[in-house]
């Protein structure tokens, strides 16, 4: 028999093959790629013949089978009993509940895959949903459990997927075959890959098979992606096959790779009692949801996988705003004017970067003060919840300044944090501090007295809206970047823990800015947090832009480019290029070649730089411009050449790549200690269409497919464009 279980039913999803499996009332699933059924092997079913067991075997006359059954549906009820194979405190994963889980039954209706369980001599039942999405490399997963019983329970664990059986490939526990990837998330140093084989994460498989081991990683904040992306990807190395998954994840989550027997299993999705002191009561009749999860599997490279899973955000975003139509370049007067400037220096920057195809033009944190508007006191970081135009800085008003801009040919944006007031200042702390998110019966507050504004409530949202939506339709500004630079633990809740109390306060605030975009379609949305901290799937379906890092000027930009650029659609991916008036011909092409590793988005000495570094700045748009069709429905890869670890001093070179049907871009970086000449391979047939790089750089294309690019110095930057002939 192929599988140790009993085939229940197979689905052929494009290039992903589903298989379900029943094993005394319990209910198994795996996925893989659907071109390599071919190589799927036999399982073993003992392993007696091993040495630590021969033994114990032979005297108590028993066999050993090295694969566990492990329900599809991870949750628990509290009172149940908890997890076992000494895995309790450490994960809730195959815990009472969800080993005595019953299969009900399947049903395929249009593009859902339901598969109903329910827990024993009660009326409780759990519904895995696989939702197909035609012609697209990913599946999404989510598990729903209802309570159909007379009495309230407490959920304190809702995995919203979990996969099984990696790997179908192994004949056997697969050692130094596995290997988990995540992404690493730290302030202005987003994205680094991390990958661990499975048994520098101490999974070795026990010599019973049967007792646990667990990895799991999350965030229980509101930063979601801090720490680590909601992200993960198992592989087996000698199949070559990738299981990728990303959560949909607004505020906490958590993942957990999961080895009992041979098999691995990976297990994601809201975090629990053990991870974040999760707890849901739900009502007789009620119902709970978990976060989507987008799953993808591919073979060959981890790239691809990579790619389908980014693929899900941009195919399903809410609504990307008209002016986005041709992702154009913008400005953010950030890095020129950090935070001190006048409707004058707004003015002298826009002539200067006026004509040159830059659309946006961003006004920064910084504009607005507290109802004083007191000239000595134009301080803008403690005036949060007011929102005052500052009189001193913008005397003729705001809408003069903006409809200035428009006169030179630009899209005004500006910046906001509206999620959080400062106390000392803000009229709304004073006059409603009912509008504010409690935590054990206190106002949450941090960072020099800040609240939260509890926006469950709806004249929370009233109250923004008529502070923030308002002052952009009256103002005619159609461009939002909106920050969020603090994270929160938990929220008092009627229904549950103060964890609970956090998923609902992200909920609601997921639904206030869909409301934003409802109330201004054409709006564009920036998100920011801290720059990079809210990278997930759910927060690119709502955005049209993502600041991605603040990391703005060091070394470390391309770096953390060419990883978000793995992580998210690249239509969104944007950090800002600053550009020095100090800076040479080589360091304008190394900020600028980045800056091609998504949106271009400019900041700097613009009042202070010659002719010949405009012309430079110009010459970089117009490259952006030719190679802007990559923006859209293309692929990327990435080659790291460092010889050492570090990315604010990197040693080596970076090579990015990004090709569709028709062009193929290769962004290049040097670092420290870089060769003087780099060489690579290109498998399609190509020609140079265009180059960006600095005068005494020489790129050749050779008849072999070979790329060379020659005298290379440290910290370079190049783009070269090619045409590929004859399509893939």
């Amino acid at each position: 028999m192929l599988f140790p279980f009993e085939n229940y039913s197979k689905f052929k999803l494009g290039n992903i093959t589903a298989r379900f499996f029943l094993q005394n009332k319990q209910m198994l699933f795996c996925i893989y790629p659907s071109e390599m059924e071919d190589k799927l092997v036999e399982h073993q079913s003992c392993i007696n013949h091993e040495t630590a067991l021969q033994s114990y075997c032979k005297a108590l006359k028993v066999n050993f089978n090295p694969v566990t059954v492990e329900n599809m549906i991870q949750f628990h009820i509290q009172g149940d009993e908890h997890a076992d194979s000494y895995l309790t405190g450490d994960s809730m994963v195959n815990n009472g509940t969800a080993r005595n889980l019953e299969f009900v039954s399947q049903v395929k209706a249009g593009n859902c895959i339901k598969t109903i369980m329910k827990t024993p001599n009660r009326e409780i039942y759990a519904t895995q949903i696989l939702t197909v999405y035609p012609d697209k490399p990913y599946v999404s997963i989510n598990t729903e459990v209802e309570n159909r019983t007379d009495n309230a329970i407490t959920i304190d664990q809702l995995s919203s997927f979990s996969l099984g059986m990696i790997s179908p490939f192994a004949f056997d526990d697969g050692s130094d075959r596995y290997y988990l990837h995540r992404r690493l998330a730290f302030w202005s140093a987003e994205g680094r890959l991390k990958s661990d084989s499975i048994e520098d994460l101490g999974f070795d498989r026990s010599w019973t098979a049967a007792v646990g081991r667990v990895e799991r990683f999350g965030q229980q904040s509101t930063q979601v992606s801090k720490k680590y992306f909601p992200f993960a990807i198992v592989e087996d190395r000698e199949a070559k096959v990738f299981w990728g998954v990303q959560l949909c994840a607004i505020g906490p989550w958590q993942m957990e790779l999961v080895r009992r027997g041979d098999y691995l299993s990976l297990v994601g999705g809201m975090t629990d009692k053990n991870f974040a002191n999760f707890e849901r009561i739900l009502a007789p009749g009620e119902k709970i949801k978990g976060m989507e999860a987008i799953v993808s599997v591919a073979s060959t490279a981890i790239e691809n996988v990579m790619n389908n899973l980014v693929a899900y955000s941009e195919d399903n975003n809410i609504g990307y705003s008209p002016n986005e139509v041709n992702c154009p370049v913008s400005f953010n007067n950030w890095c020129t004017h950090w935070g001190t400037f006048t409707e004058d220096d707004l003015l002298k920057t826009a002539d200067i970067l006026k004509n040159k195809n830059i659309k946006y033009f961003v006004i920064d944190a910084g504009w607005f003060t507290d109802k004083n508007n007191s000239e000595k006191n134009p301080e803008w970081s403690v005036s949060k919840g007011d929102w005052y135009v500052n009189k001193f800085r913008f005397p003729n008003g705001i809408k003069h300044t903006i409809d200035m801009l428009k006169a030179k040919g630009f899209e005004p944006g500006i910046w906001f944090e509206i999620e959080q007031v400062n106390v000392a200042c803000a009229e709304v702390a004073k006059e409603h501090p009912e509008y504010f998110v409690q935590c054990y019966g206190v106002p949450y507050t941090y960072d020099n007295s800040n609240w939260v504004l509890d926006m469950r409530k709806k004249e929370v949202r009233e109250f923004l809206h008529s502070k923030v939506t308002n002052f952009l339709i009256e103002n005619g500004i159609k461009y939002l970047k909106t920050d969020y630079n603090y994270s929160m633990i938990g929220a008092d809740s009627n229904n549950g823990s103060t964890q609970n109390g956090l998923y609902e306060y992200c909920e609601a605030v997921e639904s206030f800015y869909r409301e934003l975009k409802e109330r201004i379609p054409d709006l564009t949305l920036e998100i920011c947090a801290s720059g990079g901290h809210r990278l997930s799937a759910a927060w690119m379906t709502i955005g049209d832009i993502v600041s991605v890092t603040d990391a703005h000027e060091g070394e470390i930009v391309p770096l953390i480019m060419a990883e978000t650029a793995m992580q998210i659609p690249m239509r969104s991916n944007q950090c800002i290029t600053t550009i020095r008036s100090w800076s040479d011909e080589k360091r304008f092409h190394y900020c600028l070649a980045a800056g091609f590793i998504g949106r271009l988005c400019l900041s700097g000495d613009i009042e202070d730089l010659t002719n010949e570094q405009l012309d430079c700045i110009q010459k970089g748009i117009n490259f952006y411009e030719e190679m802007k069709p990559l923006v859209f429905d293309s692929r990327s890869r990435v080659e790291k050449h460092l010889d050492n670890k570090s990315w604010t001093s990197p040693k080596g070179y970076q090579l990015y790549f990004r090709e569709n049907n028709n062009i193929l871009a290769v962004i290049v970086h040097t670092f420290l200690n870089a060769p003087n000449e780099i060489e690579f391979e290109l498998v399609k047939n190509v020609k140079i269409k265009n180059v960006f790089k600095r005068l005494d750089v020489q790129v050749e294309l050779k008849e072999n497919g070979k790329v060379k690019i020659s005298n290379l110095q440290t910290y370079d930057g190049l783009a070269i464009l090619f045409d590929i002939e004859n399509g893939f």
